[in-house]
Order: C-alpha cells, then structure tokens, then sequence
C-alpha cells in the first residue's frame, strides 16, 4: 500500500487504560487511526492475531518494529534486538507480515501504556510509512 508522504495523524494519547470504558475509547480510536490510514478491519484483526503471538513469546518489551533508543541518543534501526527468551525472532516474524498488518501493529502501539512503545511506534510510522504522528493534549 502506498501511503501519502505527507500524511500528520492527530491522536489523543492514552497512557494507560485504567478502566475497561478506557480500553475501549482506546480501541476506537485504533480503529479511527487505521481507517485515515486506509487498513481494512481485516488488516487489523491480522495485527491483533501478531500481537497475540507477542504475548505468547512474551516479546512484548522487545523492539520487534526495529527501532530502539540507544543510550539516549535518539531511536536506531536495531533490527537484532527482538530475539524473545524462547529463541523466537519478533523482528523476522514481523517483517514477514504484510506491509498493512505491520502498520496496523504500530498504530496499535501507538495506544499502549509504554511511552518507549508509542516512541517506537511513532518512528517506524515515520520512517517506514512517511506518516507523522502528533500527539494532542487531552481536556480533563
């Protein structure tokens, strides 16, 4: 899928889902985020089925999108940094997905309660996808 390079998606950040109302705005504004970017309910079950795995391998606090931030130098390409306990390469299987799964996944991660998570995120959607992510402030 050929994204617009000059896409800016506005998002409200939610750090952590407190209650089961949270998760579900939480949810809602994926599905909102996926469908600016043109990802099918398809494409987003697919990266629901990924994450699933992550949690499986229990993967989910390696960088398996790639990037990572280097002793505070700023996020690197770390494309060997995702190897889970178990031996299982998150990387690899993740870069086997189809480019839209992939996306989805970052969007996703976009909404987790990990700021290193929707840091990640944020760079392999702009790096890989050309997509500028922005964080608005949400009213109390």
């Amino acid at each position: 899928m050929a994204y617009d390079t000059s896409k800016h998606i506005l998002i409200h950040s939610i750090p952590s889902p407190a209650s089961a109302g949270e998760a579900q705005d939480a949810q809602e504004q994926v599905a909102a985020v996926a469908q600016q970017l043109g990802l099918s309910r398809e494409t987003l079950e697919a990266a629901k089925a990924f994450a699933y795995r992550l949690s499986v391998h229990k993967a989910w606090k390696l960088p398996f999108l790639g990037y990572a931030n280097e002793d505070g130098y700023g996020y690197a390409h770390v494309p060997t940094h995702a190897v889970a306990a178990d031996g299982w390469d998150a990387h690899q299987a993740f870069q086997r997905l189809p480019q839209d799964t992939q996306t989805a996944l970052a969007v996703h991660m976009l909404f987790t309660n990990r700021d290193v998570d929707r840091d990640e995120a944020c760079t392999y959607l702009l790096y890989e996808r050309g997509v500028e992510v922005r964080f608005a402030e949400r009213a109390v």
